[in-house]
């Protein structure tokens, strides 16, 4: 899925914004800005890092925007899937956040995100 400039902005200063609101931070900043990861099938991936945050959310993160046919409730139930498994002790990634707020999603015809600890993996 291509991106514009002016999309790809509005996703980092929505991100951004979410996680100043969500953690009451608001000195809150990328030590690594997103930057677009290949793949996702059903999502848009950005891997980025942020400084000055607690440190569970030091180690570089993936968003997942979800595309435009998806619903809110996809991302709130990727979250609990994962989170059940990370649970059980599978090697999955925790999601940290998921956002459904229309105030964050910006005008991209309002994709619900996940914001994951970045894992590295091997393909299927």
């Amino acid at each position: 899925m291509n991106i514009s400039e002016s999309d790809f902005a509005q996703v980092s200063d929505n991100l951004l914004a979410f996680l100043k609101d969500r953690l009451g931070d608001t000195e809150i900043a990328y030590a690594k800005p997103p930057s677009r990861l290949q793949g996702g099938n059903e999502t848009s991936i950005f891997h980025f890092k942020l400084q000055d945050v607690q440190p569970s959310l030091l180690r570089p993160l993936v968003l997942r925007k979800f595309r435009k046919h998806h619903r809110s409730y996809h991302a709130v139930m990727e979250k609990n899937v994962h989170n059940s498994l990370v649970d059980q002790g599978f090697p999955v990634p925790y999601v940290h956040y998921s956002c459904t707020d229309q105030g964050y999603l910006g005008n991209q015809s309002s994709k619900p995100k996940n914001i994951l600890k970045r894992t590295k993996t091997k393909g299927i």
